[in-house]
């Protein structure tokens, strides 16, 4: 969590601490929207490169061929793991 408020979110370590779980979670849910985004600008931009090329109606592709698919955890899991890290990390805390 931490790296990832760092690193992608580019926090500073005292913002970090600062933040609740609440707030962690909607940065991240922000930022995991944004990056979907991209892949899926990439694979429009990578589809219609190949349909270009096509010759047939049925060589035709769309985007989500180039995505495959992936298991997007639900809400209830994303906040599970949220609220164990950081729990964890309070423990270190109050160690």
């Amino acid at each position: 969590m931490w790296t990832v408020a760092l690193y992608d979110l580019r926090l500073s370590d005292q913002q970090f601490w600062r933040l609740t779980l609440r707030q962690y979670n909607a940065l991240v849910k922000r930022l995991n929207e944004d990056t979907e985004a991209k892949k899926y600008n990439h694979a429009t931009l990578l589809a219609a490169i190949h349909n270009q090329a096509a010759t047939e109606k049925k060589d035709l592709i769309r985007p989500e061929d180039f995505l495959g698919k992936q298991h997007k955890p639900t809400p209830q899991e994303l906040d599970k793991k949220m609220y164990n890290a950081f729990y964890l990390i309070k423990k270190m805390q109050d160690a």
